[in-house]
């Protein structure tokens, strides 16, 4: 399994540090933390960021991508995962594609979508996650 430990804004500045080590130290290996890692903090060991929901800002997606996007001690990549409501006001394809999809523009990323609308899409969204070894 993987150990996760959820983190939020009602934790004091030394609980977000203790966790932010055992993060580091590899003692945890996932943060759940709504909008907490928006902006101010730095985790650059972390290569896997999963947000779930499309930004409402511009700004915003670009702290949330910050987290994992940037260059890591050992050469490896960051690997983003948003999830999006298909056909809702989140739907990047209905509703300001444009903007959404210029964040992505000049960065060293690999964008793969993934549409789910049954069982058998979520195969491949597993397939997807279990190349690299999630």
């Amino acid at each position: 399994g993987v150990k996760i430990v959820s983190m939020d804004g009602s934790y004091k500045p030394e609980e977000r540090r203790a966790i932010l080590r055992s993060f580091k130290d590899h003692q945890i290996q996932a943060i759940a933390a709504p909008k907490l890692l928006d902006e101010g903090i730095d985790v650059p060991h972390a290569d896997l960021a999963i947000i779930t929901g499309k930004s409402n800002s511009r700004r915003q997606l670009i702290q949330r991508l910050g987290r994992v996007v940037r260059r890591k001690e050992d050469n490896g990549m960051g690997r983003i995962i948003i999830l999006i409501s298909k056909d809702t006001t989140e739907d990047p394809d209905i509703n300001d594609n444009e903007a959404f999809y210029e964040v992505f523009e000049g960065a060293d990323i690999e964008i793969n979508r993934i549409e789910i609308d049954n069982d058998d899409d979520c195969d491949e969204l597993r397939s997807y996650l279990e190349e690299w070894g999630i």
